[in-house]
C-alpha cells in the first residue's frame, strides 16, 4: 500500500541542476600571499590570520591553494545544489516554478537523515519578519516558498538547509539569477567522517557518493507487507484503502515531516519511497562537480565553451587577501 507523491507538478525537464562549493574555511598559520582566485578570499580580523574563508571557491581555486596550503586543516565546507528554471520560460513561469520547487520538492520531499553526523533534534521552517523572525512547525504543514528549511543547528557537525536565493553577499540579485538552493554545511566530525581532513583531500573527494545522503529526496510512503494468519491478511486488505487515504492525506499536509518524530503520522509503520528522478538529477550535478576537481588536480579543466579540455596555467600572481569579516 503506497501513498503516492502529488508533487509531480514540479516538471524536472524545465529545471537545471548545478552543484558548487559555496565556501571553504581552512586553518592557516598566518596571513600570507595567495594565488589568484576566482572566489572571494576573506581573512576574519578576529582570527588574526589563523583562518581563511574562500566564498564561491572553484576547483582551480582549491588546486591553486593546495600548492601553497595543501596541508591546511579543513575547518568548514558548504556544498550547494542550485535549481534554476530553464531560460526559455517567461519570468512569471520561472517565479512560479521556483516557488513550486521550494514547497513541493524541497519542503515536502527532502530527507537528509541518512547523512553522516546528521542530528534530528532540530528541524524547522524559519521565516523572516519585518522586525524579528518566527520558527514554524516542520511536521504539521508545508511552509511558504520564502521560508528557509532547516535540518540541524548552526553548531552541529552537519546541517542541511534550503531557501530561495534572491540575494548574494547582501546584494539583491536580478530575477533571472534567482535559484532554489539546498546546501550542506559540514564541520568537525561531519568532515572527518567523510575523510576530509585537509584542503588537499577535496581534490580526490567523491562528491556524489559521499554527499548524496544529505540531498536525498523521497516521493511518498508505503506500508511494509506483514505475514500472518489468513484472517489478518483479509482484515489488512479490507482496511488497505482507508490506510492509504490516511497516509496520502498526511503526505499532502506536511510531506516527509508528517512521518518523522513530532509529525501527525509518526506512529505509522511506513517506509519512504526514494524519488529516483530528483536524486538522479542532483547526483549528476555532484558528478559534474567531482569531474571539475579531478581535472583541476591533473592541471586541466573543462573550457566554459566548446566542451574541450584545456590545460590551466600553473602560474599565479600573489595578491593580498582583502581584510574583511565574514558575514556568512
Amino acid at each position: 500500500m503506497e501513498a503516492q507523491c502529488s508533487s509531480d507538478r514540479v516538471p524536472l525537464k524545465d529545471l537545471r541542476f548545478t552543484a558548487k562549493i559555496d565556501y571553504i574555511t581552512i586553518e592557516t598559520p598566518g596571513r600570507c600571499e595567495l594565488p589568484h582566485l576566482n572566489g572571494l578570499a576573506k581573512w576574519p580580523r578576529s582570527e588574526h590570520g589563523r583562518r581563511l574563508t574562500v566564498h564561491d571557491a572553484t576547483a582551480t581555486d582549491v588546486a591553486s591553494l593546495s600548492k601553497v596550503l595543501g596541508s591546511a586543516k579543513l575547518l568548514e565546507l558548504e556544498i550547494a545544489v542550485d535549481v534554476k528554471p530553464s531560460k526559455h520560460l517567461p519570468p512569471d513561469q520561472r517565479k512560479q516554478l521556483l516557488e513550486a520547487v521550494m514547497v513541493d520538492l524541497f519542503a515536502r520531499k527532502l530527507d537528509p537523515s541518512d547523512g553522516k553526523a546528521m542530528k534530528c533534534q532540530f528541524r524547522a521552517f524559519y521565516r523572516r519578519l519585518p522586525v524579528h523572525y518566527a520558527i514554524g512547525p516542520y511536521n504539521r504543514r508545508l511552509p511558504q516558498p520564502t521560508d528557509q528549511q532547516l535540518h540541524g543547528g548552526r553548531d552541529d557537525a552537519a546541517q542541511v538547509k534550503s531557501y530561495l536565493k534572491q540575494r548574494d553577499q547582501s546584494r539583491a540579485l536580478p530575477q533571472d539569477k534567482h535559484v532554489a538552493r539546498v546546501e550542506v554545511r559540514l564541520s568537525g566530525d561531519g568532515l572527518h567522517g567523510l575523510g576530509l581532513m585537509s584542503l588537499a583531500d577535496l581534490l580526490d573527494f567523491r562528491f556524489r557518493k559521499s554527499l548524496m545522503p544529505y540531498f536525498r529526496h523521497v516521493s511518498g510512503v508505503r506500508r511494509p507487507r506483514r505475514m500472518g494468519p489468513k484472517g489478518n491478511a483479509e482484515m489488512l486488505a479490507l482496511f488497505a484503502p482507508i490506510l492509504r487515504r490516511n497516509d496520502q492525506f498526511a503526505w499532502e499536509q506536511a510531506g516527509v515531516g508528517a512521518f518523522l518524530p513530532g509529525g501527525a503520522a509518526e506512529d505509522r509503520p511506513v517506509r519512504f519511497r526514494r524519488d529516483s528522478d530528483t536524486n538522479d538529477r542532483i547526483g549528476q550535478a555532484l558528478t559534474r562537480l567531482e569531474k571539475q576537481f579531478s581535472a583541476a588536480k591533473s592541471g586541466c579543466f573543462e573550457a566554459t565553451t566548446g566542451g574541450k579540455s584545456i590545460c590551466a596555467s600553473t602560474a599565479w600572481e600573489p595578491v593580498d587577501a582583502p581584510r574583511m569579516t565574514i558575514n556568512k
